[in-house]
């Protein structure tokens, strides 16, 4: 499952659709809750949104799970569920995602 950061449920003021339970990489059971969001994945590194003129890669609709914590380097963790729709190549230091 993907999931966001607690600083991106609030800037896109997203509200809850249900609370969840998750089972962490730890094997810890964590209560949060999920939430309804578009996620689009940026092409080039210099964009901050897809209204602006730079490329994105077209994600989905998904249920989206708030994350427990505010990490410092990141602010949304790719689950199966976005990944699993388009196709990786991994190549030398590059991830490379394609429809």
């Amino acid at each position: 499952m993907t999931a966001v950061s607690p600083k991106v449920v609030q800037s896109l003021n997203l509200i809850p659709i249900r609370a969840t339970t998750l089972t962490v990489a730890s094997g810890a059971s964590i209560s949060t809750h999920q939430y309804r969001a578009r996620v689009d994945i940026p092409i080039d590194y210099n964009q901050a949104s897809p209204s602006e003129s730079g490329r994105f890669l077209m994600g989905k609709q998904l249920s989206v799970a708030r994350l427990p914590y505010q990490p410092e380097d990141y602010d949304v963790l790719l689950g199966m569920d976005l990944i699993g729709t388009f196709h990786m190549t991994i190549y030398q230091n590059w991830i490379i995602l394609s429809n």
